[in-house]
Parts: C-alpha cells; sequence; structure tokens
C-alpha cells in the first residue's frame, strides 16, 4: 500500500511538474510571439511614409488698408514628411462669415501654382522631403471687400497634402483621393475705409 501511495505520490509531482513547465513554456513562447508581432508592427509602421506639412506664414505690418491696397503676408510651406503634392486657397472671412475665395488676381503667387476646377491652387511640382515651397507674398485687397471703416477681415489660408508616389492630377484636382493632411492658418488685418 505504501509503494502505491509512493507511485501516485510521483505521478501527481510528475503531473505538477509537466504543468507547471507547460505554463513557463507559454508564458515564455506567448512572449516571444508578442514580441515577434510588436517587430513586426514596427517594421511596417516605419517603412510607411507619412505626409506632414506645416505652414510658415510673415504677416508684415502696413499701411491702413484701403481697396487697392498691397498686404504683405508672406505664406509658404515646409515639408517634414515624404515627399508629396500640395494644394491651397485663400479665402476672407469678415464678422464670422465667409465673404468668399480670393482669386489669383488677388495672390502675388509664386510660380509653379495652377487653379484646377476644384478651386484650389495646385503646385506644378513635387514637395520633396524638408522641402520649403512659396505660397504668395501678398494680398491685393480689392474693393468688394473692404466695405466699410474699421472692418476686420480673416484671411485664411488653407493648404491640403497627399503622398505624390502614385498620384495623378487630372484637370478637376485630385478627385477622390484620400487628403493626408489639411491645415489652416488664419491672420487678422483692419480695413481703414
Amino acid at each position: 500500500m505504501k509503494e502505491v501511495w509512493n507511485s501516485m505520490k510521483k505521478r501527481r509531482s510528475l503531473i505538477l511538474s509537466l504543468v507547471v513547465s507547460l505554463l513557463i513554456c507559454g508564458l515564455i513562447m506567448g512572449d516571444s510571439l508578442s514580441s515577434l508581432v510588436r517587430s513586426f508592427q514596427q517594421r511596417f509602421i516605419a517603412q510607411t511614409d507619412t505626409v506632414e506639412v506645416t505652414l510658415i506664414d510673415d504677416l508684415q505690418p502696413s499701411e491702413p488698408i484701403v481697396p487697392g491696397s498691397r498686404i504683405p503676408l508672406d505664406m509658404d510651406v515646409q515639408n517634414l514628411g515624404a515627399a508629396c503634392q500640395v494644394r491651397f486657397k485663400v479665402c476672407v472671412y469678415t464678422g464670422g462669415e465667409l465673404l468668399r475665395e480670393l482669386t489669383e488676381a488677388e495672390l502675388e503667387l509664386a510660380d509653379g501654382w495652377e487653379r484646377k476646377k476644384d478651386g484650389y491652387l495646385y503646385h506644378t511640382g513635387i514637395l520633396e522631403e524638408d522641402g520649403i515651397l512659396e505660397l504668395y507674398d501678398a494680398v491685393i485687397a480689392s474693393s468688394d471687400i473692404i466695405t466699410k471703416e474699421d472692418q476686420t477681415l480673416v484671411l485664411e489660408t488653407t493648404i491640403q497634402a497627399v503622398q505624390s508616389e502614385h498620384l495623378e492630377v487630372s484637370s478637376d484636382g485630385w478627385g477622390d483621393t484620400e487628403i493626408r493632411q489639411t491645415l489652416r492658418s488664419r491672420n487678422e488685418v483692419r480695413s481703414d475705409a
């Protein structure tokens, strides 16, 4: 009877040891599997290009603004990510309401921009990584924008960027392409009409 008892005790010890060993192996393998998945995700994320641009604006003090005035507003875009294509538009607001989008005639545009059917101005080239593009140097205040004295105008520049690889630009613009980034810059100026 003592031998049967010892034999059962050995079996229990063996089974318990086996279970503990399997648990330890499972934890080790689970951790290894988890670390393998994490490593794959990090490699995948590191190899995926990101689009990141920033607007650099410099509104210079100027004389009181009257119809026909030149508002010196230097606007550039800087690329902080992968090579991309960019488009922008400038809208004028007063009293919190949109007056309208500005035309090319009202912007001192830099070279390389063309308007598409969707109303945006598209750069004809690619904005390379770490590159800077000039959008415009100034806004010309037309008489239909300035309608009264002490009018506050808000000039809002909206820029959008998409990864340039495999992108086709038509006369309509980007079409249904997913926009990767949209930024807005708002500058207030006061009229003296």
